[in-house]
């Protein structure tokens, strides 16, 4: 027989969605791996994928946006790489500028299934520039030619310090007597035609000396004259009067300003290359119209807006951009300057005045296009090198959870910053902090915080809330700051004999994490309360209390090794200690 039952609308099907349970953004520093990771830990539910694609994936379409030293970057790609039941992989690329060109950078953001965490992966550091000028040198010195005897006359060799590492040595050769036949410039002996340049050539004559300042630059006095060529190399240590030597010192960019500048001066610029990727060093010439010089009062365009102009200054900029073609990878080590062609031809880069994305120099024009012979005042040369260390990134991916049949967690924010230097600053967020070789301040402030020291001497501050801080190896200082905060000491304090200073551990509150290391013990590790009791003990003297540890653990021969002082904590206190991440925490009291 059968029945009919009217149900109603007692019956309700449920369906459960994914579930974002945990997550930290993430701070890590601009060197080395360029690379960190973060906690993400997410359940699907009950309707997991069991294939995987771009289009059958944990994740919808995840987005990115950022800034790198306060500019928007440009063209954030992430896209779908490879997914199993454990990871997910996405390749990710953005556009940023640096010294007015747009670099390009890659990476990949991995998703732990397992481990619930996030890895950010970025193939370069993010890059920035430093600009060094003769204006600012610490130091001009004049030199005798082949050795380092100080010459304060009229030096034929001079040395400008215009930072730490970056010295320019100027030379200079002008054209004796009338400048003709044997006494005109001369394009080098490649092709074994004075007056033809072709690359690798320099242009030369008889040596003259050279007149530097912070305010006026020239050879046989402090101009630039018919006939005349200033010539610079670039070297990491000061090469005194020894100019046989071969530049070590790279930039990307180079400019002039000129006081005094009119509207018909056109002049000659030699560029001393170098190719790192194939060791190979080359010179290309390169023809400067006056159309190409920016002109006129205020301030130069773009990162050069350091260099101030006033109404009959002029400033001629050259990147990497106007001396490498497609597929090549040249850095300058040095140049030359003249104001004519002095009858040399040759194949010459026609520089594109303009500067940044927009302005490569990809045309051509013979050195003899070089129309104006007038001369002109070098008031300063700067010198642009990229570094790796000045600049900041800020990303923000944004990022969905989906399952199998298409319903959604509520969107995530991952903030992730790529940090200069060694002092991170977090906010009210949950942040993941993982620091460098060196010795680096992380401040947590608000949030869950998880503080990675690594190596160094490292200070962690967890600030507001229940904070996890890993000082890593070196003798660390940690504070917790507000709420039951956790303290993991590193292995190599028990070998090494170094000891973490805590400074505000709360009795009864806060937890020793000594897991990793009684681990390291191998088959003597502590297994239970019992044999934890017996293999660590918190003693007090010299108004501090003792975190000490068995060097055998459970083995006989006891050699205790304090790994952990706690500042401000009193004889009798309670004191947490978690042995092995599987069980309860042990508890030890101070005693004398």
């Amino acid at each position: 027989s059968s029945a009919t039952l009217n149900i109603g609308q007692n019956l309700t099907f449920l369906d459960d969605g994914p579930t974002v349970l945990d997550k930290t953004d993430l701070y890590f520093a601009n060197s080395g791996t360029v690379s960190g990771t973060g906690v993400f830990d997410y359940s699907v539910g009950a309707d997991a994928h069991t294939t995987y694609s771009s289009l059958n994936s944990d994740f919808a379409a995840i987005t990115l946006a950022g800034t790198v030293a306060g500019n928007a970057i440009t063209a954030p790609t992430v896209t779908w790489a490879s997914e199993t039941a454990t990871t997910a992989v996405f390749n990710v690329s953005f556009d940023y500028l640096t010294g007015g060109v747009s670099t390009h950078e890659t990476g990949t953001l991995t998703f732990d299934k397992v481990a619930g965490t996030y890895t950010v992966d970025l193939a370069d550091p993010i890059s920035a520039v430093t600009i060094s000028t003769v204006s600012n040198s610490s130091s001009i010195v004049g030199y005798a030619p082949g050795s380092s005897t100080v010459d304060n006359t009229q030096p034929d060799v001079a040395v400008a310090q215009v930072n730490t590492n970056l010295f320019i040595q100027f030379t200079g050769y002008a054209e004796p007597g009338s400048g003709t036949g044997a006494n005109n410039l001369k394009a080098g002996s490649i092709d074994g035609n004075p007056l033809t340049f072709v690359n690798g050539e320099l242009i030369t004559q008889a040596s003259s000396y050279v007149s530097i300042s912070g305010t006026a630059n020239g050879v046989a006095g402090d101009t630039m004259g018919k006939g005349e060529v200033i010539d610079m190399d670039f070297f990491t240590t000061n090469p005194t009067g020894f100019t046989s030597l071969t530049p070590d010192a790279q930039v990307s960019s180079m400019f002039l300003k000129f006081d005094g500048i009119g509207n018909t001066e056109d002049f000659i610029v030699i560029l001393k290359l170098y190719d790192p990727t194939t060791n190979e060093y080359t010179t290309k010439a390169m023809y400067v119209e006056n159309s190409d010089i920016f002109k006129g009062a205020g301030t130069g365009p773009g990162i050069y807006s350091g260099v101030t102009l006033d109404n009959n200054d002029g400033l001629l900029i050259i990147e990497s951009n106007d001396y490498n073609a497609a597929g090549q990878h040249y850095v300058l080590v040095g140049a030359q300057i003249t104001p004519t062609d002095e009858g040399i031809t040759g194949t010459a880069i026609n520089l594109n005045g303009a500067i940044g994305a927009g302005g490569a120099s990809t045309t051509f024009q013979n050195l003899s296009s070089d129309s104006n012979d007038l001369g002109f005042k070098i008031s300063d040369i700067g010198l642009v090198s990229t570094t790796t260390t000045a600049q900041n990134a800020d990303l923000t991916f944004n990022v969905t959870v989906k399952d199998a049949d298409g319903d959604t967690s509520t969107a995530q924010q991952l903030d992730v910053h790529v940090v200069n230097g060694v002092t991170y600053t977090g906010t009210a967020d949950a942040e993941t902090m993982q620091g460098t070789a060196n010795d680096d301040t992380l401040n947590g402030n608000g949030g869950n915080d998880i503080l990675q020291g690594f190596a160094g001497a490292d200070t962690l501050n967890g600030g507001d809330g229940n904070d996890i801080l890993y000082g890593g190896a070196g003798i660390n200082h940690m504070t917790g700051g507000a709420g039951s905060d956790t303290f993991v000491i590193d292995p190599s304090h028990l070998s090494l004999h170094v000891a973490d200073v805590i400074a505000d551990y709360a009795p009864g509150q806060d937890v020793i994490d000594l897991s990793d290391l009684l681990k390291s013990l191998g088959a003597n590790a502590p297994t239970n309360d019992a044999l934890a009791d017996a293999s660590v003990n918190v003693t007090f003297s010299g108004g501090n209390a003792h975190v000490m540890v068995d060097d055998n653990g459970t083995a006989a021969g006891a050699n205790m090794v304090e790994v952990a002082t706690l500042t401000n904590v009193a004889v009798g206190s309670t004191i947490n200690i978690l042995y092995d991440h599987n069980q309860p925490a042990h508890t030890e009291t101070v005693t004398v």
